[in-house]
């Protein structure tokens, strides 16, 4: 049997992996990711994944209208502003404005907030703020547990996203629909009798799509730090087992956590990208699509398109 390194015992881990920088060897998975407060209790608690927050939306509030102030000086973009606003442009013409049409302008605030919000949040857990929060804050402060983690892997914060989604969605559809159109929404065109049956599916489909955004975002940034975490973790498993098997389960482990990294860089970006995108799917289905104001794609069967899809292909008009 393969004797496992612990912090006591005949197959006591050296000290001086316990005490390395690198803490991510010798320590649980899941200790790195879940939350933990730093302050208080109960409702009236600060958390790591709050302080995060509110760094994140420091940057956010700062990163981004600097940016922009920039053009006051210089409308040729270069650098950051360049990049910046090349991403500002591909969500407004390959996302927004085909899906939502000339409408989807309005939107546009939030749905770049939305996905700033997300990245950075994402971004940030991909930092060892573990170790270095230990020794620059952690220490000098007397900090209950060092600052790190990934707001976004955390329920409560895609669920707060999820909710103002929900609310965005339906205060639009009500405006775009009227209080008559949003109830005959709700019918999706059926014929009476089906009612019974269409309406508490319709109305479940309302819950359901932000749900499906919470869920998504969460077990996406949860599961990529825990697999990372356990990857590192055999490192440590190593440590008593001689030269070769370090060498041998090493090597392995360390080009498996350099590709990991790779792909939860990606998936911070995708994650971010698929928020905003189904937002925006979701808010079409709100519009008008016929003149009864019905959706779901039920304007096809007498002929009507939404208006923005007429604007996009002039030639259906004649």
């Amino acid at each position: 049997m393969i004797p496992i390194p612990s912090l006591d015992g005949p197959n006591r881990m050296p000290t001086h992996l316990i005490d390395n920088t690198f803490s991510l060897l010798a320590a649980n998975p899941i200790e790195k990711v879940i939350d933990h407060v730093q302050l208080g209790s109960g409702f009236f608690s600060l958390t790591n994944h709050m302080i995060l927050l509110a760094v994140s939306s420091v940057i956010l509030v700062l990163v981004i209208p600097l940016a922009a102030a920039a053009y006051k000086f210089r409308m040729v973009p270069k650098g950051f502003q360049n990049l910046l606003e090349s991403v500002l442009l591909y969500l407004r013409d390959t996302v927004v404005r085909p899906i939502l049409g000339k409408e989807g302008d309005a939107f546009l605030p939030f749905l770049w907030t939305m996905f700033f919000f997300i990245l950075i949040n994402n971004l940030i857990g991909l930092l060892p703020l573990y170790d270095l929060t230990t020794y620059f804050l952690k220490k000098p402060l007397n900090l209950a547990h060092p600052i790190y983690g990934t707001a976004t892997g955390n329920l409560m914060v895609t669920m707060a996203l999820a909710v103002i989604t929900f609310f965005v969605i339906q205060i639009y559809g009500l405006k775009q629909l009227g209080v008559d159109g949003y109830l005959q929404h709700l019918t999706a065109g059926t014929p009476k009798f089906i009612w019974p049956i269409i309406v508490p599916v319709e109305i479940l489909g309302m819950f359901v799509k932000p749900f499906a955004l919470m869920m998504r975002l969460f077990a996406n940034m949860l599961a990529g730090g825990i697999v990372l975490k356990v990857l590192v973790g055999f490192v440590a498993m190593a440590a008593g087992l001689g030269t070769v098997a370090q060498v041998g389960i090493g090597i392995p482990v360390v080009i498996g956590s350099v590709a990991m990294m790779l792909l939860k860089v990606f998936v911070a970006f995708l994650q971010a990208y698929l928020f905003v995108f189904l937002t925006t799917i979701f808010l079409s289905q709100m519009q008008h699509h016929d003149d009864h104001g019905v959706d779901h794609g039920h304007a096809a069967d007498s002929g009507h398109k939404p208006d923005h899809v007429h604007e996009k292909t002039p030639a259906a008009a004649h």
